[in-house]
């Protein structure tokens, strides 16, 4: 792949910055995971340089040097992480706040632009939830303790309702709110906020009710929050030509390929792009930043401007665009990777691709170590390093080549047609190159892949450029000139309008895409090893070209063996930590998937991701059944999201359900339609024929046909599931004359019950839990006290457990009879 043939070659190639970035990298992971201290890295590091320097003169003592100087970066790497990820004062704002949110006055500074956050609308978001909010982040000074200000560090993340607009960036404020931490995960495969927090450099959340709890203490006039007001005035103005320029569907597409701004784009719009595999265009990376870069090369062309001159005048052009943008690593490493490249076009001195690109990557991990673990940072830096990699191929192959024939005679439509056909095969190439280096983390990650994303890509390429270029002549008329850029905001907006066509039409192609399971951790780890390899960033050129036909064996390897849903004989069912709603998942022993209600109060993409993520770490990538208790919003609002991802066999409901007046009931049935999943009604008695063995037997004991009731919690569907003598009863959210139906059926002894209706005093009663006879009795609500009263209601025998208190909550149940528990806060704990 790189060499016809294996020659040995130097142990390293021109490139010094790649050892030194791989050990500030290493350096970096090993603080992260293993917690050293400051003073071993500040000691390690200095240590290594005053043998490196010792050593540096003496003879054959030069390797032993270069592992100095590199154990000297690793410390480095060591101790930047240290500093921004374990070091805190004492008097931080950390020590006051706790995962239950309480109030706090304190006094701080505005260090981030306030971003208005206009709400979702859709079935998945309740209407007293649609209300805009400004978010940003505050650097800590005092707090108001008892009447006493005692002076604070730290940073934290305010979300205000409403729009704040009476403070800005750099001011000194007052606020009063409610301060707290994120709970730590309560799920199998979620996201850990507090973390993800603290990688952010924020220590806690505030939640403040109203603007007018923000009171502007003093303006902040410092020269730095000057430069910062500046860069956020041209943001507001580039936003204000893109009202009165572009269409709707147009402006947040504008405001996040040309300002890195997504805060005005939808869950749908940014679906779009994801399917159709154009996620790229929307972060700024380096494609923004080059084709900007080559329109003001032809700009220095025309003008006839000297190499230095145009240098210089590029530099200045890219890091001004790079400040007025968000700052987010493509965005700054194109940047670093323009200006570097361009001061050597000054000099008229070429530079080493992955030398460049590793100066780039030790500048941003100095800067932000923590973008190391950033999966966008990752993605960005492999698709240029495998742009690089297929360049350096292709100039291998042409210098490697002997048989070079003579071109004949070609007819015309050959001689015209050439250039086109040889810049596709170079476009898909390179493009092959960043899919082949980038899919394992893309699937890893996200679970998705897009093969459309691979036709179209470099199909859309001159729409993009034409679109950028049209784009960055809008906003520099539009600021010189702002009556005369009419015809450019026109055409500009009538590209946008071409792309987001082209991406929803990509997206709905059959097999465009589709999600599938992560691929195993150590598969990723050897495949990432083994790549860094055949790109000579260790290692020889011999090591190099055996690595490169390894890839492809262990790319065999991992199809092979493919990620496999473990075979149990067991039947698992899992309540899972959804807040105040309810999510149940029953894998079968038969391997099949049965979900009972996805739904939370409020968001229902919180329900969607939580659900999302447990099945994606069982291995799950289809559903088989879905079972809909009733039309409360709070048990089916995840729904939405789940039945575009997961492959659904058959959703099931009651004729109540069927209760149009309620436009999410009629949303779910019209997403249900377009992604053909069949619906069928249920009613008490009824077996749910959805599995292939016998040993599993799901039966509806709730509602009668001939029953109606007013309530919708009253109409909840009751279903028995049966395995190895064992029974489980799910409830929904029962109550009322309902749970008087259910009272009526014979009573036999439960081994799961769950509790009807979070538990709520309507929906429980010492009669309830004497009927059910139940082994453990579950809730799912984040409510403190259900459990105190449970345990008074519920017999000496019953085992009461909270999806708030325990996480999620798991019960395997063997074919001998046998239940196994696990609580997957205690299991987290521990």
């Amino acid at each position: 792949m790189f060499e016809p043939s294996p020659t040995t070659g130097p142990l390293i190639p021109r490139r010094p910055a790649v050892p030194m970035v791989l050990a500030l990298g290493c350096g970096i992971v090993s603080d992260h995971y293993f917690q050293g201290s400051m003073a071993l890295w500040i000691t390690v590091g200095l240590c290594s340089l005053i043998v490196a320097i010792l050593l540096d003169r003496v003879a054959d003592c030069s390797m032993l040097v270069s592992v100095m100087i590199l154990s000297s970066f690793f410390s480095l790497g060591a101790a930047r992480n240290h500093s921004v990820w374990s070091m805190r004062q004492a008097n931080n704002i950390l020590s006051y706040a706790t995962e239950t949110p309480a109030p706090i006055r304190f006094r701080g500074v505005i260090d981030s632009e306030i971003e208005i956050e206009e709400s979702e609308r859709g079935p998945r978001i309740p209407p007293w939830m649609e209300v805009d909010r400004s978010l940003c982040f505050l650097r800590c000074e005092t707090l108001d303790d008892g009447g006493v200000w005692n002076t604070i560090s730290g940073r934290i993340r305010a979300d205000i309702a409403g729009h704040l607009v009476h403070v800005q960036i750099g001011d000194h404020v007052q606020i009063l709110g409610e301060l707290s931490i994120p709970n730590p995960p309560k799920n199998p495969g979620s996201l850990d906020y507090r973390k993800y927090l603290k990688s952010q450099g924020v220590d806690a959340l505030l939640s403040v009710d109203h603007p007018a709890s923000v009171t502007l203490i003093e303006p902040g006039l410092e020269w730095q929050w000057c430069i910062q007001r500046w860069r956020k005035t041209i943001r507001e103005e580039c936003r204000l030509l893109f009202m009165q320029h572009l269409s709707k569907e147009s402006r947040p597409l504008a405001a996040s390929i040309l300002l890195g701004d997504r805060t005005r784009m939808t869950d749908d719009l940014r679906s779009a792009f994801t399917e159709s595999g154009t996620m790229h265009l929307l972060a700024i990376s380096g494609m923004h930043v080059g084709i900007l870069v080559g329109m003001l090369l032809f700009g220095c062309r025309v003008l006839n401007l000297s190499p230095r001159t145009t240098a210089v005048f590029m530099i200045t052009a890219v890091l001004m665009y790079s400040m007025l943008t968000n700052h987010r690593p493509p965005v700054m490493r194109a940047a670093l990777l323009s200006t570097i490249t361009l001061i050597g076009y000054a000099r008229y001195r070429a530079s080493e691709g992955m030398n460049t690109l590793a100066i780039c990557a030790s500048m941003l991990l100095l800067w932000k170590p923590l973008d190391l673990f950033d999966v966008g940072a990752q993605l960005s830096f492999l698709a240029v390093g495998a742009i690089l990699w297929s360049m350096t191929w292709k100039i291998n192959q042409r210098r490697t080549d002997g048989n070079q024939f003579l071109e004949q005679e070609q007819s015309t439509f050959v001689t015209l047609t050439r250039p086109l056909g040889r810049w596709l095969l170079s476009g898909y190439s390179i493009t092959g190159a960043i899919w082949f280096c980038t899919l394992p983390l893309t699937i890893f990650w996200f679970h998705l892949i897009a093969p459309v994303g691979f036709v179209i890509n470099v199909l859309l390429i001159p729409l993009v450029a034409v679109a950028l270029w049209l784009g960055y002549l809008f906003m520099i008329i539009g600021f010189l000139l702002p009556g005369l850029c009419g015809l450019i905001g026109y055409l500009f907006d009538l590209s946008l309008q071409w792309l987001l066509g082209i991406v929803d039409y990509s997206r709905e192609l059959p097999l465009s895409h589709f999600y599938l399971p992560s691929i195993p951790a150590w598969w990723l780890i050897g495949f990432y090893l083994l790549l860094s390899v055949a790109w000579q960033l260790v290692g020889t050129k011999r090591s190099a070209f055996f690595a490169s036909r390894a890839i492809l064996i262990w790319t065999l390897l991992g199809l092979a063996i493919g990620t496999p849903r473990p075979h149990t004989d067991k039947l698992r069912c899992t309540f899972l930590a959804v807040g105040h709603g309810l999510s149940v998942v029953l894998e079968l022993p038969s391997g099949e998937t049965i979900l009972f209600d996805a739904g939370t109060l409020g968001d229902g993409r919180r329900a969607e991701r939580i659900v999302e993520q447990y099945l994606w770490t069982r291995n799950i990538s289809h559903i088989d059944a879905v079972i809909v208790s009733h039309a409360d919003h709070d048990h089916f609002n995840g729904l939405f999201g789940l039945l575009e991802v997961f492959p659904t066999k058959t959703l099931f409901f009651t004729q109540h359900f069927l209760d149009f007046k309620q436009t999410t009931v009629a949303d779910l049935c019209e997403v249900a339609f377009k992604h053909h999943v069949p619906v069928r009604l249920v009613k008490a008695n009824d077996q749910l024929n959805v599995i292939s063995s016998n040993s599993v037997q799901l039966n509806i004991l709730h509602p009668e046909s001939t029953f109606h009731s007013k309530s919708d919690n009253a109409n909840s569907i009751v279903l028995e599931v049966t395995f190895a003598g064992r029974r489980i009863l799910l409830t929904g959210d029962l109550e009322k004359d309902g749970l008087l139906e259910l009272l009526q059926q014979p009573s036999q002894p439960i081994d799961i019950f769950m509790a009807p209706h979070h538990g709520s005093k309507n929906s429980i009663s010492t009669e309830l839990f004497d009927w059910a006879d139940a082994r453990y009795a579950v809730v799912s609500t984040n409510d403190t006290d259900v459990i105190p009263r449970m345990d008074q209601l519920a017999p000496p025998k019953t085992s009461s457990l909270s999806t708030g208190n325990s996480g999620a909550i798991t019960f395997e149940i063997s074919p001998g009879g046998k239940i196994e528990l696990s609580e997957f806060c205690n299991f987290a704990d521990n």
